[in-house]
């Protein structure tokens, strides 16, 4: 069936208020909507968001000034990313805490889950790696100033991204250490709030269901035992034991279990599963998104024999424009205008006679990338054994873009 593309009709401008107008109900939503196609057909897709998203971005006649924040706490105050520098949020009381402009863009970025560490081997047992963390959702709106001075006061919360479980070194058999979920939703005043990521299974030998990624309108559930978590909604995508993670239809993709985590097309995308202890221990790459962050990559596990060291999963990829995931224990990248943080890539497994070391998970990118899962390490004749440990999940993060 050929693809329709939505109509971007013609409503009367007569204010500035009606610029808005236009842009949230008819030019954002055509981006949205050819984004989500996913495919490409003769017209290029991708040419045509790249030509609508410059058409945003390049609003005739106004002069940019480009924003950014995070929480205070976050390790990326002070970089210099977006053609400016990162600042810590603080509370909009008055009109003059409000940048200049007349219209602005503001995109929030919700924040991602930590991996897991994953578990370490000294008896013929096969051993699965840490599982992923779901990435944060992502939204975008615009406001001309009055509805921004209308709001005051505006207090943000952006939250970090969530922990990644701690390598575990043990000379006998010993379960991971669980990643962290953020601490809530990313929020910019009464005026925008999306969803956070959430993190994998506990675990285990047998534990690999990945974690769930954050929605417009909840967050990600976290896996459970060998079931992958839920995407947060609207309608996303649904875990369960053994199921391919779940694409969603407006939500977050649903973790992995045994299997890629799952697509999302406006929240985040799931975190991969781990992997299947006995069968495949690779781990399974993180969920794709076409809008939000992706989800991380599981980590790699060992067989029973502990003779094989499976790879590590990559991160998550992004759809349209399409960017391949981060590589095994590689960290994601942050997030562009258009599209959140990556999943960071799963750990390697490691294994040796004594004292394997694994590889730890990548972290996952500024604007909600899932944290990446450690590989797993194993023994045959004993000595101390380290796992690695997981990726963190990528922070908050708000850009504004004024218009003057």
């Amino acid at each position: 069936m050929a693809f329709i593309p939505k109509l971007v009709r013609s409503l009367p401008v007569r204010t500035l208020e009606d610029v808005v107008t236009f842009i949230n109900r008819e030019l954002v939503p055509a981006v949205n909507q050819q984004r989500n196609v996913g495919v490409t057909n003769t017209d290029s897709i991708e040419d045509d968001i790249s030509d609508l998203d410059n058409a945003i971005a390049n609003i005739e006649g106004f002069s940019t000034t480009v924003y950014a924040y995070v929480d205070s706490s976050s390790s990326h105050v002070g970089e210099s990313k977006y053609g400016t520098t990162i600042q810590a949020a603080s509370t909009w009381t008055t009109t003059a805490d409000v940048p200049d402009g007349v219209l602005f863009r503001a995109i929030l970025y919700a924040a991602g889950a930590g991996g897991n560490s994953a578990p370490v081997t000294a008896f013929a047992t096969a051993q699965s790696g840490g599982s992923a963390g779901g990435a944060g959702a992502r939204q975008e709106k615009f406001f001309n100033r009055k509805q921004i001075t209308d709001a005051l006061p505006i207090t943000f919360s952006l939250p970090v991204g969530g922990a990644g479980g701690s390598a575990v070194s043990s000379a006998t058999s010993s379960a991971g250490n669980r990643g962290s979920n953020p601490s809530g939703p990313a929020v910019f005043g009464s005026l925008m709030k999306c969803y956070q990521g959430a993190r994998g299974a506990a675990s285990s030998a047998s534990d690999e269901g990945g974690g769930g990624g954050g929605g417009e309108n909840s967050a990600g559930s976290d896996g459970s035992s060998a079931n992958s978590g839920s995407g947060g909604g609207p309608l996303g995508g649904t875990g369960g034991a053994g199921a391919t993670g779940e694409p969603s239809l407006f939500g977050g993709g649903a973790g992995g279990s045994g299997t890629i985590g799952g697509s999302s097309r406006t929240g985040g995308g799931g975190g991969g599963g781990s992997n299947q202890p006995g069968a495949d221990g690779d781990g399974d790459a993180g969920g794709p998104s076409a809008q939000g962050g992706t989800g991380g990559g599981g980590g790699g596990g060992t067989n029973s024999a502990r003779t094989v060291a499976y790879a590590g999963g990559a991160g998550g990829a992004r759809i349209s424009p399409d960017q391949s995931g981060a590589v095994a224990g590689a960290d994601g990248d942050a997030a562009t205008i258009s599209q959140g943080g990556m999943g960071g890539g799963g750990g390697a497994a490691a294994v040796a006679a004594s004292n394997a070391l694994a590889q730890s998970g990548g972290n996952g990118g500024l604007g909600g990338g899932g944290g990446g899962g450690g590989g797993a390490a194993g023994s045959t004749a004993g000595g101390t054994n380290t796992s690695g440990a997981g990726g963190k999940g990528g922070d908050s993060l708000l850009i504004l873009i004024a218009y003057s």
